[in-house]
């Protein structure tokens, strides 16, 4: 398994900030998102339009950093979903680019696209048919990011979006997080479901908020979804001290062959967030996951 991180975690991601931490922290690669990137003032921040891609590119040789996936953000935004052709379009270029610059994976979501908690298949048609076409044209994987907000935020559900869509460049981006703190069983029951259709992995941490034992007021949650039950406040942390079981999902992930990348994020101070990425780091190391 190979270990990288997030960019969008960061309070500001533009790369000339970012990299050193990525590089202080000793990750060698990185997921990257349009708002990492400089220039395209006049286009969306999720956008790779307009962006300065080579010089991008550029600085990240310059650190001995590679992309581990590119995200392509406009499934989190409804303005930007209203228009399924032109979506779609949009998504292509990202594949493109992502084969152009040596990516082997997009990560995309759907809850822009529709965030009830019931699956819309032939809606999500309109927006990803074309895309997974594309995909599989370039050799690219598409990994669907499972979200609290929407149908993707339980296993069940994000195992019926494959089967529906039946595509060896169809897969899950396995958010253990996420599924946690949507209400379900990261591992060992949705590891069971998602087994060998997984394209990349986020990895962080929630556990129920105690002042005593969470130093960090910054990673407390503003929210909660309404699936987890009677929930008390939520609390943001490194997947060693989640709430869920990260040391069995790790360890089957590794037993079975799995061998993309863990990419570390989380959303918080930044100095709270480096803290938290190099205890974590240093905890895969320990338990041999890197």
């Amino acid at each position: 398994m190979k270990l990288s991180l997030n960019l969008n975690s960061y309070e500001n991601p533009r790369l000339k900030r970012v990299l050193p931490f990525v590089r202080e922290l000793g990750i060698g690669a990185a997921e990257l998102w349009g708002c990492c990137l400089e220039g395209g003032e006049d286009v969306h921040k999720y956008s790779y339009n307009c962006k300065d891609i080579k010089g991008a590119m550029n600085m990240l040789d310059k650190y001995g950093i590679a992309v581990s996936v590119l995200t392509f953000g406009f499934g989190l935004e409804s303005p930007l979903t209203r228009n399924p052709a032109h979506f779609a379009s949009e998504f292509c270029k990202v594949i493109r680019l992502a084969r152009s610059i040596g990516a082997p994976c997009v990560i995309h979501h759907m809850c822009g696209i529709t965030a009830l908690p019931e699956l819309q298949i032939e809606l999500l048609r309109q927006y990803w048919e074309k895309p997974i076409e594309c995909a599989e044209e370039n050799g690219i994987v598409l990994a669907l990011e499972n979200e609290t907000s929407d149908a993707s935020y339980c296993p069940e559900n994000v195992c019926a979006l494959l089967d529906a869509f039946s595509s060896p460049c169809f897969a899950s981006n396995f958010d253990i997080g996420n599924f946690h703190f949507g209400g379900s069983e990261p591992y060992p029951y949705g590891y069971g479901l998602l087994r060998g259709r997984i394209g990349n992995v986020h990895l962080k941490g929630y556990r129920v908020y105690d002042p005593a034992t969470c130093p960090h007021r910054d990673m407390i949650c503003s929210f909660t979804p309404n699936r987890i039950c009677g929930s008390p406040r939520m609390y943001r942390c490194g997947a060693e001290y989640s709430g869920c079981n990260a040391y069995g999902f790790l360890s089957a992930l590794q037993k079975d062959g799995y061998d993309g990348y863990i990419s570390l994020e989380h959303h918080g101070l930044d100095s709270s967030m480096n803290e938290m990425f190099a205890n974590t780091i240093s905890w895969l190391s320990d338990c041999r996951f890197i």
